[in-house]
């Protein structure tokens, strides 16, 4: 009888397992996503760091990827479709005062200008399609 017990609860196990493979399978083969590269630069210098932000309004979906040393980036797995452009330098902590709390702030950076730090005033856009996509991006 216990024997009976033990095989029963391991099919179970066996058949939740398959269940949650075939769940998480599922959603990764349904939907195209494309990944964007490029380059940032300012004044004909590149960005070294900072966070190429993306977001369509349409979809409710946001996506990012960091600004390497070299000025390019990445943005992978996007679904397909219109996105605004924003961005962001790095984010660092600051100390207030010897027991105050520490507290992430927005490093300060001079070749990522404020409007391009909110998708409203950066006026950069894309189209994402399925595959590789490249946007440079240009700062003024």
């Amino acid at each position: 009888m216990a024997l009976n017990l033990k095989l029963r609860e391991a099919t179970l196990w066996h058949s939740l397992l398959a269940a949650i493979w075939l769940i998480a399978a599922a959603g990764c083969s349904g939907n195209p996503t494309g990944r964007l590269t490029g380059m940032v630069s300012y004044r004909g210098m590149n960005v070294s760091e900072g966070q190429v932000q993306l977001d369509n309004r349409q979809q409710g979906i946001a996506a990012a990827g960091q600004i390497e040393a070299d000025g390019t980036f990445a943005v992978e797995n996007i679904r397909p479709g219109d996105y605004r452009i924003a961005i962001l330098p790095p984010m660092v902590t600051e100390n207030f005062g010897n027991d105050g709390p520490q507290v992430k702030v927005e490093k300060a950076v001079k070749n990522i200008p404020k409007r391009y730090r909110q998708f409203k005033t950066s006026n950069l856009e894309v189209t994402i399609s399925a595959g590789n996509n490249r946007f440079d991006i240009l700062l003024e």
